[in-house]
């Protein structure tokens, strides 16, 4: 949840209304960082972005790092320290950028978001999954609206019937001497057995299982357990294939939003705007925030 920060109105400089969590949550969620074109001066870099000026200054003192971002003219709108390190401290002022942008167009907050998901329905276009069209669709009403189908779900679950939930048999193909595989419509399902080393005693561990979707763009969608039962991951996949088949905005199908936008990331990794994967990352923290 949001919560004010002690000292966030400070003479001209306000602090954004999150958690450091929160913040330090958007460094882990990205594989590599936007190409930013920092100019550094000993401690201090900076950096033109969305027409305004970001400032990060390395502490050496406290090995820490502070951030701000600047209009053209020198004002501080937005400063946090410390920070652990210059990526957390990058990817918070690309997170509180995103939220400047929706300050200065009180009319049409949204605007820029919208450019970056019509950018990453460009980009899915010719090569993903009509599906995840669909899903970006849903994402941008939700973003409007906060207005979900979960009623809607869970009036349909009530009326399937056992034979509707069955699942089918997969043709597994062997890759390797562990990884089992079949190729679908979101991409490559993968289960891999895990097999460990013997045990103290000398005796052979319980092989596990462990199951993942990897999406040509490189993102992937796991399995959140193991099981010594391939079945059960098999039955992961055939869920996840199916639930993954339905765009709507729901908490349940939280798994299946993130990977349609951690796909988009990937999609946009070549874009030289840093602020389109912020963008991104912004929505899905307000998703995996909101929807729970």
């Amino acid at each position: 949840m949001r919560r004010p920060l002690a000292g966030s109105h400070q003479g001209q400089v306000t602090k954004i209304w999150y958690t450091v969590e929160q913040r330090f949550a958007l460094s882990s969620m990205v594989d590599s960082m936007p190409d930013i074109a920092w100019q550094q001066h000993n401690n201090v870099y900076t950096a033109s972005i969305a027409n305004l000026r970001a400032v990060i200054t390395e502490q050496h003192d406290t090995a820490t790092c502070a951030a701000r971002i600047e209009t053209a003219d020198g004002e501080t709108l937005h400063a946090w320290e410390p920070l652990p390190d210059f990526e957390t401290a990058t990817w918070w002022v690309l997170a509180t950028m995103v939220e400047v942008e929706q300050t200065l167009d009180k009319h049409n907050p949204y605007q820029r978001m919208f450019e970056t998901l019509d950018l990453c329905k460009a980009k899915l276009f010719a090569t993903a999954h009509p599906v995840h069209l669909q899903r970006l669709e849903y994402i941008r009403h939700w973003i409007v609206t906060r207005s979900t189908q979960e009623r809607e779900l869970a009036d349909e679950w009530r009326q399937r019937t056992t034979e509707e939930q069955k699942p089918t048999a997969l043709d597994w193909q062997a890759l390797n001497t562990t990884d089992w595989y079949i190729d679908t419509p979101h991409g490559r399902a993968i289960i891999r057995e895990l097999r460990p080393d013997k045990s103290l005693f000398g005796h052979a561990s319980t092989i596990k299982h462990m199951a993942w979707i990897a999406h040509p763009s490189g993102a992937t969608y796991e399995w959140n357990t193991t099981s010594i039962d391939f079945m059960a991951a098999d039955a992961w996949v055939q869920q996840t294939l199916r639930e993954l088949d339905d765009p709507r905005v729901t908490e349940h199908f939280l798994g299946n939003i993130t990977f349609t936008l951690n796909i988009c990331v990937r999609l946009l990794a070549d874009e030289p705007d840093p602020m389109h994967s912020a963008r991104v990352e912004y929505i899905k923290e307000m998703l995996e925030t909101v929807l729970p």
